[in-house]
Parts: structure tokens; C-alpha cells; sequence
């Protein structure tokens, strides 16, 4: 599945810009009677909260797991699928001994 763009650099306000802001929103909030507030990725990276789509993001490893979990057992399987065959091979023999 498609997550997005990973390694998007992070912009920040300068500290004048960001005060004023907060008292707009600090007005915009006391002249509300309810207030909602979304938020998104990027939010919480400002935060120390991990990112999802970085190189170190949540889903980042989750699919580097998927991989290595699929790897592991495509060679099960094969060496499953070996130790049948040679079973089968030695069981087919003796049945040829038995046969004879």
C-alpha cells in the first residue's frame, strides 16, 4: 500500500511567528462554544513521537518484518518440501525390497 512520500523535511516557525499564532488561536478558541482539533502526521514528530513513513518510521520496519518473516518461511517451506520428497524416495524403496 501506498503511505505516502518518507524523509519530507520538517518546517518550523520562527518564535515571534509562533506566538502570534497562539494567541490567534488561544481568540479563536475563547470566542468558540466548542472547539475540535484534527491533527496529522507531523504533529507528533515535532512532539519526540516517532514517525510512521521515516527510515526508522512504525510502518518503515513493520515492512522490513514482513519481509524478513516471508523469507524465513520460504525456506521452511523448501526444506519442508525436501525432507518429504527424500521420505517419500526412501519409503519408495523400501516398498521395492518389500516387493521383490
Amino acid at each position: 500500500p501506498d503511505k505516502g512520500k518518507c524523509g519530507l523535511p520538517e518546517n518550523f516557525d520562527s518564535k515571534r511567528a509562533l506566538l502570534i499564532k497562539i494567541e490567534q488561536l488561544a481568540q479563536l478558541m475563547k470566542q468558540s462554544r466548542y472547539t475540535v482539533v484534527l491533527t496529522g502526521a507531523g504533529i507528533s514528530t515535532s512532539a519526540g513521537i516517532p514517525d510512521f513513513r521515516g527510515p526508522n518510521g512504525i510502518w518503515t520496519k513493520e515492512q522490513e518484518r514482513r519481509k524478513q518473516k516471508k523469507a524465513a518461511n520460504g525456506k521452511k517451506r523448501k526444506k519442508i518440501g525436501r525432507n518429504s520428497i527424500a521420505r517419500n524416495e526412501s519409503s519408495n524403496s523400501n516398498d521395492d525390497e518389500v516387493g521383490n
